[in-house]
């Protein structure tokens, strides 16, 4: 007696490559889609950035600082700014103060009464950084670090 072998025929063979190379496939677009999709949003919110500028007009220091921010140009509603307080003499930088909100176009922004965290001696402060942010639909912020703006304290 001949035993005859029995294996897969050509056309389930060729299915189940085709099936293989699909899922492949489906699992690569995945990854890639979530790289093109953070990259395009970096590279969203550098542009805004780039068009956004928000700077202090003018601050003071004593007790608790005040600061007066002014934003001259935009297209968008930004998140927020944060303010970073120096004092050079002493070499302390404060923690970024949020003063979240957004401020409009070709509008000053008083902030009153602000105590820098970090900083021994409030009175001695020299300058203050002003960074612009934007958030997404996540509520993560976006700095627009290439936009940050010194002002120096007299």
């Amino acid at each position: 007696m001949i035993k005859q072998k029995k294996g897969l025929s050509t056309v389930v063979t060729t299915l189940i490559i085709i099936l293989l190379v699909l899922v492949a496939v489906g699992i690569i677009w995945i990854v890639v889609r979530g790289v093109i999709e953070t990259g395009t949003s970096e590279i969203d919110y550098g542009a805004k950035c780039f068009s956004t500028d928000v700077r202090a007009t003018s601050a003071a220091c004593a007790a608790t600082c005040d600061v007066d921010l002014y934003r001259k140009r935009g297209s968008d509603e930004i998140g927020g700014v944060y303010l970073v307080f120096h004092e050079d003499g002493a070499g302390e930088t404060s923690e970024p103060y949020d003063a979240a909100g957004d401020i409009g176009i070709l509008s000053t922004s008083p902030l009153i009464g602000i105590a820098p965290v970090g900083i021994t001696a409030v009175a001695g402060i020299d300058s203050v950084d002003v960074i612009a942010y934007y958030t997404d639909e996540q509520g993560e912020a976006f700095l627009c670090s290439s936009q940050i703006n010194p002002y120096a304290i007299s």
